[in-house]
């Protein structure tokens, strides 16, 4: 074979490839709702303000947010999905004497009454689909793995820096057609990560660790996508 043949041969051959693995390709794209629910507990060395939850089940509620999915092939996709959960933390009384004064934090003195603080968390995730469905690109069953982001918000932790962590996320899902391009997508996702809740720092202390540990945070999820190739 010439030596000139070549790159036309390797040219040839990736547009022949790439014609069957774009026919099989599909977009997704539509909202979510679902149920928030964080395990897990969280250790600290001193008491804990009343303007923000004591455990992590405190924050379980509903969810809702938007997913859009490309399946690259017919067994592999990727998927990227942004969620939120959302609360008003009932008021209470704060207990905890503060470490300097002046108490800069809602909570923080002996007596002071929290009114109702509203609470979110916020996840964005990037996952890597496998489907191991008998039928793919029909009735669709994956599994799912990735890189995430949590950040918790709302007037609740914006004191605190609304603080954010890294997280690993892996789940589970599935998908069945409806009419025309419309699909109805269910799923059941576990957000893994380390959270820690931390005080800034004054001239007279350095920073303080609120809250910290391990947690889980489940979210089953129902969609409705619209889907094309």
């Amino acid at each position: 074979m010439h030596p000139r043949r070549i790159p036309l041969l390797i040219l040839l051959s990736t547009v022949v490839a790439a014609g069957p693995l774009a026919a099989q390709s599909t977009f997704e794209i539509g909202p979510v709702v679902g149920y928030y629910r964080p395990t897990g507990s969280f250790n600290t060395s001193i008491p804990y303000f009343a303007a923000v939850p004591e455990h992590a089940s405190d924050l379980a509620t509903r969810s809702w947010g938007v997913e859009a999915r490309y399946w690259l092939a017919a067994r592999w996709g990727v998927e990227a999905r942004v969620a939120v959960a959302g609360k008003r933390w009932p008021g209470r009384q704060g207990f905890l004497v503060p470490l300097a004064s002046p108490c800069a934090y809602p909570g923080c003195g002996p007596g002071q009454f929290v009114p109702p603080t509203p609470v979110t968390v916020s996840t964005a995730s990037a996952l890597l689909l496998c489907d191991v469905s008998p039928a793919p690109k029909r009735w669709r069953a994956w599994l799912a793995a990735g890189p995430a982001v949590v950040r918790h918000g709302g007037a609740a932790y914006e004191p605190y820096g609304s603080p954010v962590q890294w997280a690993g996320v892996v789940g589970l899902g599935g998908s069945v057609p409806l009419v025309a391009h419309l699909r109805a997508t269910a799923g059941l996702a576990a957000t893994m990560y380390a959270f820690r809740l931390r005080l800034a720092g004054g001239p007279d202390f350095g920073p303080t660790e609120l809250q910290n540990g391990f947690q889980t945070d489940l979210l089953l999820h129902l969609g409705l996508d619209w889907s094309w190739r």
